[in-house]
């Protein structure tokens, strides 16, 4: 069963610094309208044989999602590990949960 959520679609940007250090920063974010729902127990199976661990997954307007690879939650932040077309113009991301400065 799905439920309908809000979600913060954003990404990351990596800048290096003369010296050569690499700066990690949250770009702007968007929050979004978003169907909540499982992950099946095949595409669950078949993603941790690749070595990912899906968690959750969220289905959102085709024009809302533009490649963005992160996902915050109620708090928690996931990477979107797979997404693909859905009927109605819509799009499913599969979604793993990341650890802080796991990205």
């Amino acid at each position: 069963m799905k439920r309908r959520v809000v979600i913060k679609l954003f990404d990351k940007t990596v800048t290096k610094s003369k010296t050569g250090f690499e700066t990690r920063n949250d770009t702007t974010g968007r929050d979004v309208y978003a169907e909540q729902g499982g992950v099946g127990r095949s595409e669950f199976y078949k993603a941790a044989a690749a070595g990912m661990t899906p968690a959750v997954t969220f289905t959102v307007s085709e024009a809302d999602y533009q490649e963005e690879r992160l996902i915050d939650f109620n708090g928690k932040v996931y990477k979107v590990i797979r997404s693909y077309p859905v009927p109605n113009r819509k799009l499913e991301l599969v979604c793993q949960g990341v650890e802080p400065n796991d990205d």
